[in-house]
């Protein structure tokens, strides 16, 4: 379900998708953008709706997760600085992410990756 009522965009640059999809289809999704992120372009489009992105730079990684009874959500924000501000900005600490589970309990377990952008170079 895309937003195409104008009264619900703030902004002609704004791109907004909601859809129930198969796993197979969230995966290729993740795939195409960790893929536009590489590239440094990504577009998104719906019908008249379309937003190209030009992913560069210190990104932002917001990450907030819900468990509850009857629901499980994760939501990822990603968000970069242009190039010629981005040394002006401190790493923050390691995230934590693991996609193995444990045996021992609900939790699963945790490896450190750390990225910086020598590592990059």
């Amino acid at each position: 379900m895309s937003k195409n009522d104008k009264s619900t965009k703030s902004s002609p640059n704004v791109f907004e998708h909601q859809s129930l999809q198969s796993l197979d289809a969230v995966l290729d999704y993740l795939d195409t953008i960790r893929d536009g992120f590489k590239q440094g372009h990504l577009q998104l489009s719906q019908e008249d709706d379309k937003v190209t992105l030009t992913p560069k730079g210190l990104t932002r990684v917001k990450i907030k997760a819900k468990q509850a009874k009857q629901h499980q959500e994760i939501r990822i924000t990603l968000a970069w600085i242009p190039d010629e501000i981005a040394g002006e900005h401190d790493q923050a600490d390691a995230l934590l992410l693991s996609s193995k589970v444990s045996r021992k309990s609900k939790t699963s377990k945790k490896t450190k990756k750390k990225h910086t952008d020598r590592d990059k170079a």
